[in-house]
């Protein structure tokens, strides 16, 4: 659900200095073992298919293209060389991800990844997030989940992880920025310094997850389970928390300013020196000693009081 056009406008933080995150590419090099790029090839590259390795429709009754196993090449003889990332039927070749965002452009979810080799040589087209090449190498298949879980400090931007069972992964300081991550399942996971900002989580559940100091301003949390999770100097700045189970949750110095907690639970959440300004608590369950007398001149909406 979009947070509500009432909410007051205002710049969120700044991070101190730019964050600095691995690229995806070496998380699926650690959890394939760090293998050495076979002969002939040169670089590095993946693609997320759908479980049973096929991808785009052939069109003419033909079915999904299927890639192949582990050992197993693709050739188009008919590639074009145009600067075009993408395949057509005009232009041939195979799309090849150099970033989570540009893998999770084809629609095929987050399970399955091949690992691939290609030659810079044989690049047809590109942008920033991936490249048409004429001729790859499937050198490994990878379990999304298994290497997600190990993903700190790596660039998830925009990825497609919605559904996903995280349960206890380590992505402290990682960027997750505009990822889906709706209805995934991060509960106890380590999100600590986390750049979440803008990301879809609704209905997450993210019962007891580190997200002390994480960034989620903007982030749509609509009823998420945050139920004694740790956001202390999280930033959710115009977060949308609609909803949301924050019961027991540590919230000491977030900044909460403008965020939509309507109809929230906070009972017994940590509220000690929240921003809550301009944040909408309408019908939010709130004891009366969670917050001062500051914090109830902030805020507006009436909450449930419960005490």
């Amino acid at each position: 659900m979009p947070v509500p056009d009432t909410i007051p406008a205002g710049p969120p933080a700044a991070p101190a200095e730019p964050k600095t995150c691995r690229p995806f590419l070496e998380v699926l090099l650690d959890a394939a073992g760090q293998p050495s790029l076979p002969d002939g090839y040169d670089t590095w590259g993946f693609k997320i298919t759908r479980p049973d390795l096929r991808t785009y429709d052939r069109g003419g009754g033909k079915g999904r293209f299927r890639w192949p196993w582990p050992g197993g090449t693709v050739t188009d003889e008919k590639t074009k060389v145009n600067g075009e990332p993408c395949p057509t039927g005009k232009t041939g070749g195979f799309c090849v991800a150099k970033t989570l965002a540009g893998a999770a452009s084809g629609g095929y979810g987050h399970t399955t990844i091949l690992l691939l080799a290609y030659r810079i040589a044989d690049v047809a087209g590109e942008d920033m997030d991936k490249r048409r090449v004429y001729h790859c190498l499937v050198t490994d298949v990878i379990a999304g989940q298994d290497a997600y879980r190990k993903a700190a400090r790596a660039d998830l931007g925009r990825a497609d992880l919605w559904g996903a069972n995280l349960e206890g992964a380590d992505l402290g300081g990682a960027d997750l920025g505009r990822a889906d991550l709706g209805r995934a399942n991060l509960e106890g996971a380590n999100l600590e310094g986390a750049d979440l900002g803008r990301a879809d989580l609704g209905r997450a559940n993210l019962g007891g997850a580190n997200l002390e100091g994480a960034n989620l301003w903007g982030a749509d949390l609509w009823r998420a389970d945050l139920g004694g999770a740790d956001l202390g100097g999280a930033n959710l700045w115009r977060a949308n928390l609609g909803g949301a189970n924050l019961g027991g949750a540590n919230l000491e110095g977030a900044n909460l300013e403008g965020a939509n907690l309507g109809g929230a639970d906070l009972w017994g959440a940590n509220l000690g020196r929240a921003n809550l300004g301009g944040a909408n608590l309408e019908g939010a369950n709130l004891g009366r000693q969670q917050v001062t007398d500051e914090q109830r001149a902030q805020f507006r909406g009436e909450p449930s009081w419960l005490s």
